[in-house]
């Protein structure tokens, strides 16, 4: 791991540690009755919401021991579009990996995204798969991508320093 790899890691993570320092992940207001809440048992609360909305996805078990390490844990399909999600409990941080691979979709205008059990609770999993059932119109990509555009040339230049590192 480079030097920038450890400084976008701990810039991502440098509200989750204030916040888990200054209250305790067990006070934090939106991590109530979602805090002990594994990574499996998030898993599986979105898989039940994929299936019931008739969505497609792929789930890859463990992508530090495949090629591709920190590869996304869930592909999620339909009408309206690709999601690429990680998946975290509450107070985990991303690894080296994830964060290239978010880089790397976020530079060519994918829609890249972190769910903890707080998204679960909050109604955001559920809002950004119902997006997904409905097909997407080319106006409605254009200004997406424009809206994006900031955020792709940011993620462009973070994979380039990760890469030269």
């Amino acid at each position: 791991m480079t030097t920038d790899d450890r400084a976008v890691v701990t810039a991502e993570q440098e509200y989750v540690n204030a916040v888990r320092h200054s209250c305790g992940p067990d006070r934090h207001p939106d991590a109530r009755g979602v805090s002990d809440m594994s990574e499996d048992e998030l898993d599986a609360e979105v898989v039940k919401l994929v299936n019931g909305l008739r969505l497609a996805t792929f789930h890859t078990r463990d992508s530090r021991r495949a090629d591709g390490a920190g590869f996304p844990d869930r592909v999620i399909v339909g009408p309206g579009g690709v999601l690429w999600r990680e998946l975290k409990r509450e107070w985990s941080e991303l690894r080296p990996g994830q964060v290239t691979w978010k880089y790397r979709l976020i530079s060519t205008g994918q829609d890249w995204g972190l769910w903890r059990p707080t998204d679960l609770k909050s109604g955001r999993i559920r809002r950004e798969l119902l997006a997904l059932t409905h097909p997407v119109t080319v106006e409605e990509i254009t200004r997406n991508l424009d809206e994006r555009e900031g955020d792709m040339a940011f993620a462009a230049a973070m994979l380039d320093q990760a890469e030269d590192g």
